[in-house]
């Protein structure tokens, strides 16, 4: 008996997305789960079933039925987002961004993100800086 299988969004999709706010469920669990990832990177992904009553089995299958990936790959992708905007943004090391990400191993997130953004998180920050930001004339000189 051969199993079915449900439409769920392509891998090519998901790998050219950059972007894990472009995924959409429709199951609210899983809806509260992406809240959840949203406000902490930190989280594991059975603390999120946890929270909503799912063992981590059940949650994973959901997950991946839903948005057509893991919750553990979501999260990383969640976490190399947010690694990037912090990037961009901030002045913090990157060991220091791994931590704010609750993620332990350095080298393994360095790794992990050159080969999501095909670059390291050094040279992502030294792109950022060289591109001029521009003023807006009214902040000029407090005028």
């Amino acid at each position: 008996m051969h199993r079915t299988q449900r439409p769920s969004h392509s891998a090519k999709t998901i790998e050219n997305a950059r972007s894990v706010r472009q995924l959409t469920a429709r199951d609210p669990r899983i809806l509260r789960a992406l809240e959840l990832f949203q406000k902490s990177t930190s989280a594991h992904v059975s603390d999120i079933a946890a929270d909503l009553n799912l063992s981590s089995s059940r949650f994973r299958h959901l997950f991946k039925q839903e948005l057509g990936l893991s919750p553990k790959r979501y999260l990383k992708l969640t976490r190399l987002n947010r690694a990037k905007k912090l990037l961009e943004n901030s002045f913090l090391r990157v060991k220091e961004i791994t931590t704010v990400l609750g993620v332990n191993d350095v080298s393994h997130f360095v790794r992990d993100y050159k080969a999501f953004y095909r670059q390291t998180p050094s040279q992502t920050r030294v792109l950022y800086r060289r591109v001029p930001r521009r003023i807006p004339v009214d902040s000029r000189y407090g005028q």
